[in-house]
Formats: C-alpha cells, structure tokens, sequence
C-alpha cells in the first residue's frame, strides 16, 4: 500500500466521521427550523393582531369622547337659552354637572391609555404638559370653565341669544377640545404598529 493510498484512506475514514458526527445534529436543526418559522409568524401575528385590538378600543372610547362633547356643547346652549330658574334650566344643570365628571374621567382614562401606548411605542408621553413643557392648561379645563364659569348656577343669570360670547366661547372650547383628542389619537398611531 502505497502512502498516498493511505493518506487518501485516513482522510475517507475523518470524513465519514465528520459526515457521522454532524448529521444528528443537522437532521435535529432541520427539523427544528420549520417549528422556529411557526412560533416567529404566530408571535408576530398575534403581536400585529393586538396592536389592531388596541387601536379600535382607542378609537371607540375617542369617538365616545368627542360624541360626548358634542352633546355637552348643545346642553350648554341649552342652558344658556333656558330662562334662569326654569324646570329645564334646573335638569341642565344637573345634566352638564354630571356629563363634565363623566367626561373628565374619560379623558383622563384616555390620556392615560395614551400615555402607556406611547410607552410602548417609544413615543413622548402627555404627562400633563404642553408641547412647549409648560404645565398645561388643559382644554378639558378652558371647555369646562367655558361651560359652568361666570353666571351659571345664579340667580341673577342673564338669558342669552345664540349669538352671545358665551355661546361662541363655549362652542370654541368643545371645538379645541375634540381636535386635542383627536389629535391624542392621530399621533399614537401615526406609525404601523407600536414596536417600529
């Protein structure tokens, strides 16, 4: 036997051994591989699939929000256009009292869900400041102040027309209200998802 026979008969017999040693391994991989693809598209599927869930309670509560600030602002009108004393102008009171603690509430579960989106997504949270970072006189407060501040709840309450300043003040505040959840909407999910 010549030396080259056996070199070439030692390196045979390595790469066998090598091809022996390696295959459990790679069948192991290669049967691990497809689960591996399963488990990575489920995950994000249901990653994608959340994000979507989220994003339509968000919207549902935003909507709610808005309607609900649309009905104060009538209510309000209402108010003002009532005589001072009246049965009716008693119920609206009660009714813009009770509707402003809803709302307020609403809003601040808004801003809070808001808040924790913008965690997720890595954005700035509201955190009760402008964009200036000034403490923020909040909209939620100038639509309330513009509501139930100066004449309401007196006596001496004067009925007004609808085209007072105070009919026009209260229906600036809702307006600027609205656009700011809006807005709280708009810019949580302006990206596709919350991990880009």
């Amino acid at each position: 036997m010549s030396l080259r026979h056996t070199l070439l008969m030692s390196l045979n017999h390595v790469w066998h051994w090598g091809l022996a040693e390696t295959a459990p391994f790679a069948r192991a991989f290669s049967q691990a591989v497809p689960w591996l693809l399963v488990l990575t598209g489920w995950y994000i599927s249901r990653r994608d699939n959340n994000w979507r869930e989220e994003r339509r309670e968000i919207r549902g509560v935003t909507d709610a929000v808005i309607k609900e600030i649309e009905d104060l602002e009538h209510k309000g009108h209402e108010y003002y256009l009532s005589a001072p004393g009246s049965h009716d102008a008693i119920r609206i009171e009660f009714d813009l009292i009770r509707g402003l603690d809803r709302l307020d509430t609403r809003v601040e579960k808004l801003r809070a869900a808001s808040d924790g989106l913008r965690k997720k997504s890595r954005r700035p949270t509201h955190a009760g400041r402008s964009v200036s970072g000034e403490p923020d006189k909040s909209n939620l407060f100038v639509f309330t102040d513009a509501l139930t501040g100066g004449d309401f709840r007196e006596a001496a309450r004067v009925k007004r027309d609808f085209a007072s300043a105070k009919m026009m003040d209260i229906s600036l505040a809702a307006k600027e209200l609205a656009e700011e959840m809006e807005s709280e909407y708009s810019h949580i999910f302006s990206g596709r998802t919350p991990f880009l």
